[in-house]
């Protein structure tokens, strides 16, 4: 098995890719041209707490590019902790945001 890092690419979905050895292409070549969709994670979320009158975060999520859209950090009911207008990729599997003012409790947060 093969392990990979994915550093600096722009969007969740990666197509036109080649894998080359020095022996030749690899059995299942045609798979990883064909494209492979990354499933963005939520690793890590600084600082831990915050303002009710709204806090910059900044999360690490793999899987997310700066041409990635219709992005959200939710809560477990759904709704988004993020003021939309602030949401932005600053580099890959970095988003940063303005918090919405209200009190979120101990809500789980999801990608």
């Amino acid at each position: 098995m093969l392990v990979f890092d994915v550093k600096d690419v722009t969007d969740s979905k990666l197509t036109n890719m080649n894998l080359y050895f020095p022996v030749g292409l690899p059995k299942g070549h045609d798979i990883i041209k064909a494209g492979v969709t990354l499933t963005p994670k939520l690793v890590s979320l600084t600082p831990n707490a915050g303002s009710i009158s709204g806090t910059m975060i900044n999360a690490f999520v793999p899987g997310v590019g700066t041409a990635t859209t219709g992005l959200s950090l939710i809560r477990k009911g759904g709704n988004s902790v993020c003021n939309s207008k602030t949401l932005k990729v600053t580099s890959y599997g970095k988003i940063e945001c303005w918090t919405n003012i209200e009190d979120f409790g101990k809500d789980a947060l999801e990608i």
